[in-house]
């Protein structure tokens, strides 16, 4: 699997997404409150329409997990 780092910048939020079919995380982006990173984990997991779809999750600054994807079983947890 490709090597995103999952820690956020300092005072930061960050979401990253799994493609799947490659099996590589890549940056969706990073966010300056967690709420903002949570609403656009849930938009993205929302759109999908297949299991294979790409999953995402939001880090804080730590590499903690604060949001998994919609159901937090499906796919893979870095």
């Amino acid at each position: 699997m490709d090597h995103v780092e999952l820690k956020a910048p300092k005072g930061k939020y960050r979401v990253v997404g799994i493609d799947l079919f490659a099996d590589e995380r890549y940056l969706v982006g990073d966010y300056d409150t967690p709420e903002v990173a949570i609403k656009d984990t849930d938009k993205n997991n929302s759109e999908r329409t297949c299991p294979m779809d790409d999953i995402y999750y939001a880090y804080d600054e730590n590499g903690v997990r604060i949001r998994a994807n919609e159901a937090g079983k499906q796919g893979v947890s870095p």
